[in-house]
């Protein structure tokens, strides 16, 4: 779990360029997992988990 926790903030970091950014969610049974703060303007995503998929990439402009 930590370890995912981890890969998807680096892979949230990776994909965070200019004016896009995207995030994604890892999930697992019914848990809200992370909420990454990103940019100057404060992104805020909370992650909602279920059981073991890949579930969601948000492009938000900031």
């Amino acid at each position: 779990m930590a370890k995912s926790s981890r890969q998807t903030l680096i892979i949230a970091r990776r994909l965070t360029s200019m004016d896009t950014t995207a995030v994604s969610c890892w999930y697992n049974c019914g848990v809200v997992l992370v909420q990454l703060w990103l940019g100057v303007g404060t992104t805020v995503v909370s992650c909602w988990f279920n059981c073991g998929v890949m579930l969601v990439q948000l492009r938000c402009r900031i």
